[in-house]
């Protein structure tokens, strides 16, 4: 019996599949998010990104910046003014990251 799927269940298969793969890296103590549907890892010099400030910054450059602001609701100067002064470990980046791009913390 062949199953078929609507574009909706695959879209929610998919969804689960990485959410799994992201619970087993937490627990291995890696950080994740999903990009375009693709999971990135976040954290020591071998991952994708090397932090969560690394990888705001990089999806601002991917997405431009006044694509993210609008997504987001930060205000641009606002944003580039925390850019620059905020710690590259603060919390801020991983807020952003959660809501936005489903990250998970790695289980440390």
């Amino acid at each position: 019996m062949i199953m078929t799927y609507s574009p909706e269940q695959m879209q929610e298969i998919k969804k689960n599949k990485l959410a799994k793969q992201q619970e087993q890296l937490a627990q291995c103590g890696i950080s994740t998010a999903v990009v375009n549907g693709t999971l990135v890892t976040v954290g020591d010099y071998d991952r994708n990104y090397i932090d969560w400030k690394h990888f705001i910054i990089a999806q601002i450059a991917r997405m431009g910046l006044s694509n993210y602001t609008e997504i987001t609701g930060w205000d641009a100067n606002e944003l580039i003014e925390d850019i620059a002064e905020e710690e590259q470990g603060s919390n801020l980046w991983f807020d952003d990251a959660e809501k936005y791009f489903d990250a998970m913390e790695g289980d440390y």
